[in-house]
C-alpha cells in the first residue's frame, strides 16, 4: 500500500463520514471491507472508462457511485455484482444492480490483483485510553493474492493476529526493504501523522508502528 493511501486511510477514518463498504463473499459468508484500502474494481472501472448511470445517487456516505461485491470462488477473486443507489418512492434510496450493464455476457469477472488483503471481522471490542476511543476486531481474515488467485490465507483471532504481526515483522526486519523504508521521509511522515491522529499512541516508535501494520507493507506472507 502506498504512503498516500495510508495517510488518506487514517484521515478518513477519523475525520470523514464512514463510507458504505464493498462486500466480499467467502465460504458463504459476507464480509465488509474498506473501499479506501482495497477495491480492485474501482481501478478496473476507472481504467475502462466506465461511467456511472445518470440515475446513480452520490451522498456523503458513498462518494464513489459504485458499490462492488466480490466473491472468492475456487480460490480466485471475482467481481460478481455492481450496485448503485437510486431514488425510490418518497425520495428513499434503493439499491439497483447494474452489473449486466457493463458485463452483459458474463456472470463474474476475475480481478487480477497482487496484494495482501486484511479483513477485520467478528465482534468489535472497544477500549478507552486517555479519553480516546480505541477499538479492534475479534477476528481477522488475511488473503495473499497473486494474479487474482489466493496463494495463502489466514483466519486469526485478535491475539493470533498480533502474534503473527510480531513474527512477520521479525522476518521483515532482516530485509533491505525494511532498512530503506524505516529511514525514508515518507514513512516517518506517515508515522507522525498517525501519532497526531491517535494521541494515546504518541510514544509509538517506528518499529512498533510498523509491526502493528506489517501486513500492509509485505509483498509476501512468510
Amino acid at each position: 500500500m502506498s504512503f498516500l493511501i495510508f495517510i488518506f486511510f487514517f484521515s478518513t477514518q477519523v475525520f470523514s463520514t464512514p463510507q458504505i463498504p464493498d462486500t466480499l463473499v467467502y465460504n458463504g459468508k459476507k464480509y465488509d471491507f474498506d473501499i479506501d484500502y482495497f477495491s480492485p474494481a474501482h481501478k478496473y472501472f476507472h481504467e475502462s472508462d466506465f461511467v456511472a448511470p445518470k440515475e446513480a445517487v452520490i451522498t456523503t456516505a458513498n462518494y464513489y457511485p459504485f458499490i462492488f461485491t466480490y466473491e472468492i470462488i475456487n480460490s480466485n477473486l471475482y467481481l460478481t455484482d455492481v450496485n448503485i443507489y437510486v431514488k425510490g418512492i418518497n425520495t428513499y434510496l434503493q439499491v439497483k444492480s447494474v452489473f449486466k450493464d457493463y458485463f452483459p455476457n458474463d456472470d463474474k469477472i476475475l480481478m487480477n490483483v497482487n496484494q495482501i488483503v486484511i479483513i477485520p471481522n467478528g465482534e468489535i471490542i472497544s477500549t478507552d485510553t486517555n479519553g480516546w476511543s480505541d477499538s479492534y476486531n475479534s477476528k481477522y481474515l488475511i488473503f495473499q493474492f497473486s494474479k487474482g488467485k489466493v496463494t495463502k490465507s489466514l483466519n486469526l483471532t485478535h491475539e493470533e493476529y498480533l502474534n503473527e504481526c510480531k513474527n512477520q515483522f521479525q522476518n521483515y526486519k532482516t530485509t533491505r526493504e525494511f532498512k530503506s523504508l524505516i529511514k525514508s521521509a515518507k514513512f516517518n511522515e506517515e508515522l507522525n501523522i498517525h501519532n497526531k491522529i491517535y494521541p494515546f499512541e504518541l510514544n509509538l516508535t517506528a518499529e512498533q508502528y510498523m509491526e502493528k501494520r506489517i501486513f500492509y507493507y509485505l509483498d509476501n506472507i512468510r
